[in-house]
Order: structure tokens, then sequence, then C-alpha cells
């Protein structure tokens, strides 16, 4: 274990026709239908190993928006597969060309994404700017107690709620 990568786990999780992430082993919270996964937040500069755990009946994988990451091997690769009972474990590099900002995280495996984003699977990535940096304190309005996730959905009829 390296002990400059930081490491987490998060489970794939489904209950019907919902699917989502949860902490892993928090069989209490909600398995998505509109609830988003955990907030992972990440710093310019470091380096992280997530380990996704699936729970649920289907194949799965992890894709991230906004990352200026690798794209293949075990970096944020959408061809990667983690069947029912499998894990996979993805390294980031937070390097620091990455803006600081709000991203967001979903599925990608090609033929179930659809299903299991819209069934509740996704949550939001942060990437905090250099955290030690005087002459960028993060201000009071950002802090952690005030973050949220607004969801958009179109209906059939072109509609959004």
């Amino acid at each position: 274990h390296d002990p400059h990568v930081l490491c987490g786990d998060i489970e794939f999780c489904q209950d019907g026709d919902n699917y989502g992430y949860r902490r892993l082993g928090d069989k209490h919270a909600p398995c998505g239908g509109g609830v988003p996964g955990p907030l992972i937040r990440f710093e310019i500069g470091k380096q992280y190993k997530l380990t996704l755990h699936n729970y649920a009946s289907k194949v799965t994988n992890l894709h991230t928006h906004g990352l200026h990451v690798v794209g293949d091997g075990d970096g944020d690769d959408v061809t990667r597969e983690a069947w029912p009972g499998d894990c996979l474990t993805y390294h980031y590099d937070i390097n620091k060309n990455q803006p600081p900002g709000t991203n967001w995280y979903h599925p990608h495996y090609e033929g179930e994404s659809l299903a299991q984003v819209t069934g509740g699977a996704f949550g939001m990535i942060i990437v905090d700017d250099i955290l030690d940096d005087p002459h960028n304190p993060i201000p009071e309005w950002a802090e952690p107690e005030n973050e949220f996730l607004l969801q958009v959905f179109q209906g059939a009829s072109g509609s959004q709620s």
C-alpha cells in the first residue's frame, strides 16, 4: 500500500429498477431512485484509488466527467466490466493541470448505462483547489455543508421537472 495514494470504496446497488451508489456497507442508505451517490472529493496534486463493488444484478462500471485523467487501463476506461459480485479498482491522478470545480460520475457500460443512470446511479465529484494557498481561500458559501446537486429530468413530452 502506497501511503501517498488515498483509498476509498463505493458500492453499486440495485432495488428493482432503481440503481445507485452508496458508501460500502451502508445498507441503510437508499439505492438510487433520484438520490445521488456519495460525494467524491478530490484535491489537486493527489492520487486516489477507488474500488467499485458491484452488488447489482447487472454488469456495470464507473465513468467520470470533468476529470483530466487517463482514459484507459485502470483509469477512466468505459470498456471495463464489473459483473455482479465483482470489483473494479480505479486510479485517479489529479494532477496540477486539473481545474477545480464540480463534476459528476455515473455508470457507462455499453447497453446498461441508460437504465442505470435513469434509475438513479450518479453522483457529484468536487475537485478542490489547492487548499493551502493563502491567495485563494475557499469562500464561506462553498463550505461542504452548502453542497447540493440539482437534477433536471426531461419527460416524454419534453417538459422539464
